[in-house]
């Protein structure tokens, strides 16, 4: 038997493609039964052939209807969507106020392990109960991560989890995953690392998936680049939108054995 229903929700609409779209749609008693929503910003599937919202308006039998746009953010601070707006030349027009989001420019990835391992001791040290996300661009990179800063903050008594496909747990603590995981989800603060060119270039596809990543959180943003921030970050920066910290990693100091003499 094929169920049929009174009314359907769909949910990032962008990313569907069309025949996963058509599919749906045949599943409901009538076309004005239907609900959907998206954000062409926030399509981080670039195999999906979303038909777009005129496209998909004549397939349900509505031409000329006007797509609504939310204008106010309802997950972030105004201050997150000042940055994430600047990467995708959008606007908001209001919004929760909120702490001014930091880039942080390291020399290595071991630099940005440490102001990511730094971020985390200042979030749950301003919000004991907060849900951190340390987010890594790749999957590889984020059990790296992962291990890593578990082996930090052992000694800090803060809960250090791997999330990964429906393995992620909504607590108090960090949790570390990749930009591929974060898809509709949210956390308190998001530590958003790998922020190069590399990682996230200025494309279609980059700014997308920066779009995405930034805007999962909702109170706290810091941005971190193991050397040249990603050309996307550009507008943020002159607009002021974050704080710019340059952290070069210090080598230790070798003496000699004729240097350790006293004088």
């Amino acid at each position: 038997p094929v169920d049929v229903y009174d009314h359907l929700v769909i949910d990032e609409a962008q990313d569907f493609g069309a025949v996963e779209l058509t599919v749906l749609l045949a599943a409901v008693r009538s076309r004005t039964g239907v609900t959907i929503a998206g954000d062409l910003n926030q399509k981080i599937v670039p195999d999906a052939d979303f038909m777009g919202w005129d496209a998909l308006a004549r397939e349900l039998g509505i031409d000329g209807a006007k797509v609504s746009k939310l204008e106010v953010a309802h997950r972030s601070t105004a201050a997150i969507m000042r940055v994430a707006d600047s990467i995708v030349g959008d606007t908001t027009s209001s919004g929760r106020p909120g702490v001014i989001p930091t880039l942080t420019v390291t020399d290595s990835p071991e630099g940005q392990l440490d102001v990511a391992t730094d971020r985390v001791r200042a979030v749950l040290k301003d919000l004991p109960r907060a849900q951190v996300c340390v987010v890594a661009r790749h999957v590889a990179a984020a059990r790296q991560v992962h291990a890593e800063l578990a082996s930090r903050l052992a000694g800090d008594g803060v809960a250090v989890r791997l999330g990964h496909n429906n393995e992620f747990a909504f607590a108090s603590g960090v949790t570390v995953t990749n930009m591929r995981q974060i898809k509709g989800l949210e956390f308190d603060a998001v530590i958003a690392l790998d922020a190069t060119s590399a990682d996230y270039p200025d494309s279609d596809q980059g700014r997308r998936n920066l779009y995405t990543l930034l805007t999962r959180a909702k109170d706290r943003l810091d941005i971190v680049s193991p050397g040249e921030p990603s050309a996307l970050l550009k507008a943020a920066v002159d607009g002021g939108f974050v704080e710019v910290i340059e952290r070069a990693t210090v080598e230790p100091v070798v003496f000699t054995a004729e240097e350790e003499e006293p004088i």
